[in-house]
């Protein structure tokens, strides 16, 4: 016996290439009756019979991509066709139509979203029932209040979450007649490893934006990765300055950087103000910034610092004991310090990029990362170095 005489599903696979795909396109007629619409009779006849011949009787009729009641009869009433029959009998295994295809046509939607539908409207009104039943009364206003307790008490069960770190600044409310007085010039002047730990704490101000120092990166002559190691230049000029000014440079084209410029002139030293806390302005801060947020991310890294002042080269060489412009004033001393490896230095030899040079106030979320390799300073004012 053959393959075109077996009763079962493989034998329509054991046709020819061109009847296989026939027989594969009367199985779509549901999804596709335009292209049947189009054919001739004799040749959906042809495969008419092909299928009539080999209708599906297998063993196991999940298996099977045809249904055996699924047999196109010939047209019994007169002005039917073939093809009638075949898009009322044939049914496709998958019918893949989405909502919208189904909603144009007017057709229903499938029966697991349906109930699920109708469980949903069920228990709505049931509890609007129950509410009415409580109150006892059927008058809008007793249903209206058992919607709104309903409410309040889902929005707080979704105010239940886990409380983030936001900081509320209200400018209404700040004296800036009460801010601390500004650093004098003899304050700079020491080198860049002491004058790193004594900047945190600080403030920095320009405007009506105020921001606190917490953490810093010290940069000293004969360090691999300070810029001061090429010499004085165009760009590293404001570096060789006296201590207390400012000293700006673009990174990657993007980040303006703020340091200030330590120990006397023509050393070569500057501080990296990498992270600040926001006191006052914050409006203009997220202005400038572009982001609406409170959170630590406004102002935990040195581009982040000084795109938050508005700050461009332009703005090197500007002393920061001056009134007017860019200031740095006094500010409380933090208890604990924070050191580790700077970031971003891999260029530099293998002992200045384990420096422990990098510091930061203990305890504040306003830290750039990485934070895990930050340790706590054990003699004050003296970081290790390894």
């Amino acid at each position: 016996m053959g393959p075109s005489d077996a009763r079962s599903w493989e034998a329509v696979f054991a046709l020819s290439d061109s009847h296989r795909a026939n027989a594969l396109r009367i199985s779509r007629l549901r999804n596709r009756p335009p292209l049947i619409s189009r054919r001739g009779d004799s040749s959906t006849s042809h495969i008419i019979s092909i299928l009539n011949r080999d209708t599906v009787e297998a063993s196991d009729p999940k298996s099977s991509p045809f249904e055996s009641s699924n047999a196109v009869k010939a047209p019994e009433k007169e002005g039917e066709t073939c093809e009638d029959n075949a898009r009322a009998t044939v049914k496709p295994v998958y019918q893949r139509r989405t909502r919208s295809f189904r909603a144009k046509r007017g057709l229903p939607i499938s029966a697991s979203k349906a109930e699920r539908n109708l469980q949903r409207t069920e228990r709505i009104s049931g509890d609007l029932q129950c509410d009415i039943g409580i109150n006892g009364s059927d008058n809008d206003t007793d249903i209206v209040a058992s919607i709104t307790h309903k409410s309040a008490s889902l929005s707080a069960r979704a105010s239940r979450k886990r409380p983030k770190f936001e900081t509320e600044i209200s400018d209404l409310l700040f004296d800036y007649e009460k801010l601390p007085a500004r650093l004098q010039p003899s304050f700079f002047e020491c080198n860049a490893l002491e004058l790193a730990p004594k900047l945190l704490g600080k403030f920095l101000r320009r405007d009506d934006v105020v921001m606190q120092i917490t953490e810093v990166e010290a940069y000293c002559p004969g360090d691999s990765a300070c810029h001061g190691r090429f010499g004085i230049t165009p760009r590293t000029a404001a570096m060789f300055g006296p201590g207390g000014h400012a000293y700006v440079y673009l990174c990657y084209g993007l980040h303006m950087m703020l340091n200030i410029t330590a120990d006397i002139e023509g050393v070569g030293a500057a501080v990296l103000i990498r992270s600040c806390a926001p006191i006052a302005g914050l409006q203009s801060i997220q202005c400038r910034r572009g982001v609406h947020t409170n959170k630590p991310a406004l102002l935990t890294g040195p581009g982040k610092v000084g795109q938050a002042l508005g700050l461009s080269t332009e703005w090197s060489s500007h002393p920061l004991y001056t009134e007017g412009g860019l200031e740095l004033l006094d500010g409380p001393a933090p208890e604990n310090i924070l050191v580790g490896p700077r970031v971003g230095i891999d260029y530099a030899s293998a002992e200045d990029a384990k420096a422990l040079w990098r510091f930061a106030i203990a305890g504040t979320p306003w830290i750039s990362a990485p934070r895990n390799n930050l340790v706590p300073l054990k003699t004050p004012l003296q970081p290790l170095v390894e």
